[in-house]
This record gives structure tokens, sequence and C-alpha cells, in this order.
């Protein structure tokens, strides 16, 4: 069931986080974009900091209490 049959079915309320089990940062995710593709690695300025210096980290535990089972829970990269 997707999560948009599974809120309309059960009329939920609120803010539900649909994304997988698996949590990496943003330089994690393009180092594996870059492998998978065979791409050069990025390379970081640490002199430039990024406008966003943190990697938010979000739940899915609300809508998996809900009753919603991920076909993927694990990142496929």
């Amino acid at each position: 069931m997707s999560a948009i049959n599974l809120a309309r079915s059960n009329r939920l309320n609120g803010i539900f986080n649909v994304v997988d089990d698996d949590w990496m940062s943003n330089r994690e995710l393009l180092d594996r974009v870059c492998a998978l593709y065979h791409w050069e690695p990025v390379t970081w300025d640490a002199s430039r900091p990024g406008r966003r210096s943190y990697n938010a980290k979000v739940s899915n535990q609300k809508i998996k209490a809900a009753g919603l089972s991920l076909r993927y829970p694990k990142r496929k990269l």
C-alpha cells in the first residue's frame, strides 16, 4: 500500500515522513553516486562552508506505526 493510499484510507492527519531507514550525510550520498557512475569524486572546499551546516535526520517511525511497510527500507545505492 502506498503512503498516500494509507493516509487517505485511514484519514491520517499531520505530517508523516516517507523516507527509507538508512541515513547518510550529503557527502556520503554524493560519494556513492560518483562511485556508482564512475565519476570523479566531489572535492569539498573547507574554506567555503555550505549554507546548511547540518544534515537533518528524519524519522519514518510515525508512518510505519500507522501501518506502512516500506518496499525498499534500505537505500539502493
